[in-house]
């Protein structure tokens, strides 16, 4: 957290301190505030400053079901990527072998009999004219 944010949240937290002050002084009439059977007189700040705290812990807590959701989807993507992976890395050494394998068997049959190679001219791929490149590759 650098200089800058921290700053930043401080200067935010003044105000909002200010601001509740500023309520509170206005608003230091009592009243009865019940929760489950009990009754209790309190200042109208008090039960406001009350309410705005269980709003910022319930939010909390969606927030934190939502991120472990979030964790755990990612977590099972990760495990899927690393088994990809693997299987991939597998799947490359046994390219590895079978190619090795196939050139030692073409290395036994190029000494008993001998191959042929046509070479066939590449046909020019380039476009000829500047519609020839709007027909071949439309993404342009």
């Amino acid at each position: 957290m650098g200089y800058d944010s921290f700053m930043s949240t401080l200067i935010a937290i003044v105000i909002f301190g200010l601001g509740f002050a500023f309520i509170a002084m206005q608003n230091t009439a009592s009243t009865a505030f019940s929760f489950m059977g009990y009754s209790w007189a309190m200042p109208v700040y008090m039960i406001a400053f009350g309410a705005l705290l269980v709003g910022f812990f319930l939010s909390w807590i969606f927030s934190s079901i939502s991120t472990l959701g979030n964790w755990s989807n990612m977590h099972g993507k990760n495990n899927k990527i690393r088994e990809g992976e693997q299987t991939v890395t597998k799947l490359q050494s046994k390219i590895r072998e079978l190619e090795l394998e196939n050139a030692k068997l073409q290395g036994h049959n190029e000494t008993s009999r001998k191959e042929v190679v046509v070479e066939r001219p590449v046909a020019e791929s380039k476009p000829r004219n500047f519609l020839d490149r709007f027909k071949r590759n439309p993404a342009y």
